[in-house]
C-alpha cells in the first residue's frame, strides 16, 4: 500500500488488520517518530493478540542480519507477538528489510522509521507493493495540520483557545510535528485548571527569562559540561522554574537536534542544517546548535530521548521525585554515553 501524506493520519488512526509491516519515511523526523509510536502502541494494546515492543537499529541488523526474521516470523510460546520498531539511519543495505517483506505475512509486526527516501527507493517500492505492508509519507505540517494538532492536544487537556490566540500560536510553531507537540504540551501544562489559553499565556510560556535560564542548562549539558549544567539547573530551580518544565524543554531540544541531525545525515553541512531549521533559531544559538549537530549522533539522540521520556513519565506519576529526576537526567546528558 502506498499511503500519501494527506492520507497518513487516517491510516495511522486505523491500520488495516491485514497490514503487518509499515514503513514511515519523510523529511519530518518528529512526525515519523510520533506516528511510529502510535502504531506500535496500538498494536501492543490489541486485546486479541497483545504484543511486546522491541527497539532495533540498522546497526543491530548489520551485526545480526537474521535478527528480524528471528523476532517476526514466529509467535512466542506464550502466544503474544513481537512488535519491532526499526530505526534506519542508512538505507545502504535495504535487503536486510526488503527480503523479509517480500516473503509471507509476518507473525509479528514491523514498524520501520526512515528518512527522506527517493521515489525510486527499493524500500518504498517493496513496502508499497506488498499486500501486507504499507509505505507512509510523513512531510512537514501545513497551517491546517498545525491548527488541528493544537485542537487535539489542548482538547485532551480540556483547554479551549480563541481564534486570535490559535493564529498567534501557529505562528510560533515550526514544521516539525514532534517539536510542535512538545511546545503545545508545555503550554497545556502551564494552563492547567484554566478554561482557555490566551495570547498572554503563549508569551509567558516562551518568555525570555524562563527560556534563557533553561537555555543555559541545555547549552552546558549538550556541550558535555556537567558542572556548569548542574549549577545552572540549581539556579533555575531556586528561582522558581518547574523541574517538569525543564524536562519538557530538554525533550524539545532533543527533538530539534534529531531534526538537525537528519538534515546533516542527508548531506547538509551543520551550518546549513541549522539555517534550515523552522522556526529559525536566534543568531546567538546557531554556532552552539551546529556544534551539537556535529557531536550528537542519531544513536546518542535516540538514547537521550528515551531517557528523557522515561523521566517525564516518572515525574508525572511521582511528582515528589521531579527534582531528583531532572538532576540525574542533566548529569547523564552532560556526561555522555
Amino acid at each position: 500500500m502506498d499511503i500519501k501524506a494527506r492520507q497518513a493520519d487516517g491510516f495511522v488512526r486505523k491500520v488495516p488488520p491485514n497490514v503487518t509491516a509499515v514503513l514511515l519515511y519523510g523529511a519530518d523526523a518528529g512526525l515519523v517518530s510520533e506516528r511510529a509510536e502510535r502504531i506500535a502502541r496500538a498494536w501492543a494494546a490489541d486485546p486479541k493478540v497483545p504484543g511486546e515492543i522491541l527497539r532495533l537499529s540498522d546497526t543491530d541488523l548489520q551485526e545480526a542480519p537474521d535478527r528480524l526474521a528471528v523476532e517476526l516470523r514466529n509467535l512466542s510460546m506464550f502466544g503474544d507477538r513481537k512488535i519491532v520498531r526499526l530505526m534506519l539511519q542508512s538505507a545502504a543495505r535495504p535487503e536486510l528489510v526488503t527480503e523479509l517483506i517480500e516473503g509471507p505475512p509476518l507473525a509479528g509486526l514491523l514498524v520501520v522509521e526512515a528518512g527522506n527516501l527517493r521515489a525510486d527507493s527499493k524500500l518504498r517500492k517493496v513496502f508499497a507493493g506488498a499486500g501486507h505492508a504499507a509505505a507512509v509519507a510523513c512531510y512537514p505540517d501545513d497551517e491546517d495540520a498545525i491548527g488541528q494538532l493544537i485542537r487535539d492536544v489542548l482538547g485532551a487537556h480540556k483547554l479551549g483557545i480563541g481564534k486570535e490566540a490559535r493564529t498567534y500560536l501557529i505562528g510560533r510553531l515550526g514544521a516539525d510535528r514532534a517539536l510542535s507537540r512538545a511546545e503545545i504540551e508545555k503550554l497545556a501544562l502551564y494552563c492547567l485548571d484554566r478554561p482557555e489559553v490566551t495570547v498572554g499565556d503563549i508569551d509567558a510560556v516562551t518568555g525570555d527569562a524562563s527560556e534563557l535560564a533553561v537555555d543555559r542548562i541545555l547549552k552546558a549539558a549538550f556541550a558535555g559540561k556537567p558542572g556548569p549544567a548542574l549549577r545552572e539547573l540549581e539556579r533555575a530551580i531556586a528561582s522558581g522554574e518547574s523541574p517538569q518544565t525543564v524536562l519538557l524543554f530538554i525533550e524539545r531540544h532533543i527533538l530539534r537536534l534529531m531534526h538537525l541531525r537528519t538534515a546533516i545525515d542527508g548531506g547538509r553541512t551543520p551550518d546549513e542544517a541549522v539555517r534550515a531549521l523552522r522556526p529559525p533559531p536566534h543568531f546567538s544559538e546557531q554556532a552552539a546548535l551546529a556544534q551539537q549537530g556535529r557531536t550528537w549522533t542519531t544513536g546518542r539522540l535516540q538514547t537521550a530521548l528515551r531517557q528523557t521520556s522515561e523521566a517525564i513519565r516518572t515525574a508525572r506519576l511521582r511528582p515528589r521525585l521531579e527534582p531528583e529526576l531532572v538532576d540525574q537526567l542533566v548529569a547523564r546528558l552532560a556526561l555522555g554515553p
